[in-house]
């Protein structure tokens, strides 16, 4: 450490300066190989594609917003800013006994492993063995098995980091809507629905008491 109580140094000039420097390394030639062995380190990680980097770190921040809105819809008594919970945490905090949610919960936390390593590696290298835990992800792979947005068996582990990370942002996003459980009351053929027939397909009805007539197709 420097002791702040000693006087200042002599001042040095340039050339005495650089001779100084040099002779610490064995000459010119042992200076310029550390200069260029540093600027190659440096080069290794700034010059990394920003391009995916960019994409997953945005893929996990969007999951990471939607999984805070949720669950400030679950818990709406907790303060979850002034908690200032770690990612992990948050996920732990997701219900057992919601099956989809629970079941994503895996890939979650892989999302999780593979953003935390982009801080200490700083490039994208994601495996299969990284991403299978996502595909693992029942709910997830029935979808987009359905819909074919992406053929899991020839996908890159990147292109499947970023659709799961989609689907999951999206599921979250759609878990806090107010009316959500309309849409599972809605699902459960036990559940008495007054009027809902009145807006099938082939409904003769004129409309419903207090809504008016179904409009046709051409108004």
């Amino acid at each position: 450490m420097t002791d702040n109580n000693l006087p200042p140094l002599p001042p040095i000039g340039q050339d005495v300066l650089y001779a100084r420097v040099v002779a610490q390394f064995g000459g010119p030639d042992g200076l310029m190989r550390h200069v260029q062995a540093r600027h190659a380190e440096f080069q290794s990680v700034w010059g990394q594609d920003s391009v995916e980097l960019g994409q997953v770190l945005h893929a996990h921040l969007v999951v990471e917003f939607f999984l805070t809105e949720y669950l400030k819809h679950l818990f709406p008594g907790l303060d979850m800013d002034k908690l200032g919970l770690r990612y992990g945490q948050k996920v732990r905090m997701l219900p057992t006994d919601r099956s989809m949610l629970s079941a994503m919960v895996p890939g979650l936390n892989a999302l999780g492993t593979i953003r935390n390593r982009l801080a200490h590696v700083r490039r994208v290298q994601i495996s299969k063995d990284d991403v299978q835990a996502i595909v693992n992800v029942d709910p997830y792979t029935t979808l987009v098995g359905f819909s074919g947005s992406i053929d899991l068996a020839v996908a890159t582990p990147l292109e499947i980091v970023l659709s799961f990370a989609q689907w999951a942002a999206g599921s979250l996003h759609s878990a806090s809507d107010p009316t959500h459980e309309r849409w599972a009351f809605a699902a459960d053929p036990t559940r008495a629905v007054p009027g809902y027939e009145h807006f099938l397909p082939d409904a003769p009805f004129e409309g419903v008491p207090g809504v008016g007539r179904r409009p046709g197709l051409t108004g």
